[in-house]
């Protein structure tokens, strides 16, 4: 039998859009949230029908509709929307129709990517993030020192589109170093900004879910835990984290006891979800909770709305860059991240 629903949160009613029919509810049937630690629920406060996820576009005379998609006001070209929200156009231009607004959810989170030698994927992964959580979402490119044109075009792309970009150090610091650095840099940057939830996701782990953010921000705060994610499983190899894809906490995470341990260095052959998880204890949280959006702790199952590279073909993400018009170039790959050689280092 299918799990139940509670049919108020976010991904109850985001499960009403047939393509996200599989989107997990964040709640237990008696209402309890999803973000346990050791099996033990915590309360979650109720939410309103009119709050989540971003309904994308909202018309003054039919009300939501989902999808990128006109109103039909003054327009023939209709259908019925199959999720129920009215009347909407075929056509795909957001801009003909006056009366449609987006609406977004409001939460004070960002995202912490991390990156190195992929521009384009970086341009694919703004692009998406604010597609599905409003054109104002706080992003910061944490860049391990790409070389040469590459690096020039990662600068060119956070210039475009106006996202903050650091380095991870001084000089290249490796994949495990550069892992850290996205964790280190990024919390700091989220308490510059007033932020209270960070998400620090790894360069080829692609969200394409409509107000994600949101969901994460409001069902970490929903409980004490000041990290969400899962455990890990690839193949025969176990981690005791999911570094991939992080909600934290940002106040417990910026302590100069918590941000020495996660500080970016040269860590290799170390894994960095070893020492963010050697970090937790410290920030006053015994343990972490699990995100139901990554599926579980097996990085090798596919998800619905996720695209990474231990689960997903190359296809996926050129399927998904050619869905926001952006071409990935030559330097993308979706294979394992070769190992690093002290040659790397410089």
């Amino acid at each position: 039998m299918p799990p139940e629903r509670c049919g108020s949160c976010i991904g109850c009613r985001l499960a009403r859009d047939p393509r996200f029919a599989e989107s997990p509810c964040s709640r237990s049937p008696d209402g309890r949230s999803a973000a346990t630690a050791g099996g033990e629920a915590r309360p979650n406060p109720k939410v309103s029908p009119d709050q989540g996820f971003r309904r994308p576009l909202e018309c003054v005379d039919l009300g939501p509709v989902v999808g990128r998609a006109n109103c039909n006001c003054r327009r023939k070209d209709s259908r019925t929307c199959a999720a129920g929200f009215g009347t909407v156009s075929q056509s795909t231009n957001c801009d003909i129709c006056p009366q449609y607004r987006p609406r977004y959810p409001d939460c004070d989170a960002g995202v912490a990517l991390g990156f190195f030698e992929q521009p384009s994927l970086c341009e694919l992964q703004i692009r998406l993030i604010r597609l599905h959580n409003g054109p104002e979402t706080p992003i910061l490119v944490c860049d391990d020192h790409s070389r040469g044109e590459l690096g020039e075009r990662t600068r060119e792309v956070c210039e475009r589109l106006g996202v903050e970009l650091v380095h991870s150090g001084p000089k290249r610091i490796g994949h495990a170093g550069g892992d850290l650095g996205a964790f280190y840099h990024g919390v700091r940057w989220a308490k510059r900004l007033g932020l209270r939830t960070l998400v620090k996701l790894s360069q080829r782990f692609c969200v394409d879910r409509p107000g994600w953010l949101a969901e994460a921000d409001e069902l970490l705060h929903s409980g004490t835990l000041s990290l969400l994610s899962d455990a890990c499983r690839e193949a025969r190899h176990s981690h005791p984290l999911r570094t991939e894809a992080c909600v934290l906490r940002v106040d417990a995470w910026h302590r100069e006891d918590v941000l020495v341990r996660i500080r970016p260095r040269r860590i290799s052959p170390l894994p960095a979800e070893r020492l963010v998880y050697n970090a937790i204890r410290y920030t006053g949280s015994p343990k972490f909770g699990r995100w139901p959006l990554l599926g579980g702790v097996d990085r090798c199952r596919k998800v619905p709305g996720i695209c990474w590279h231990t689960a997903n073909p190359e296809a996926d993400y050129h399927t998904l860059a050619a869905r926001l018009g952006v071409t990935l170039t030559s330097e993308f790959f979706s294979g394992p991240h070769p190992k690093d050689t002290p040659a790397d280092f410089g």
